[in-house]
């Protein structure tokens, strides 16, 4: 048995939005190390049941260009 862990950071969202794949993909693991505070926000977001789409909102609402 193996365990997958998955640093998350802001740039590794953006890339995931930029190319139109699901962030479900990226969320597909057992353990997560987010490098900052607004890629943990983001799975929060996702976990609520937020879409991609709707997430590429808030994070262009924040300031960060997706």
């Amino acid at each position: 048995m193996s365990f997958h862990k998955r640093y998350i950071s802001i740039e590794t969202i953006l890339d995931y939005l930029e190319k139109k794949q699901d962030l479900e993909k990226l969320f597909n693991s057992d353990c997560y190390i987010f490098r900052d505070e607004i890629s943990s926000e983001v799975y929060k977001l996702h976990g609520e049941g937020f879409t991609d789409d709707e997430i590429k909102l808030k994070l262009n609402n924040y300031g960060t260009n997706c």
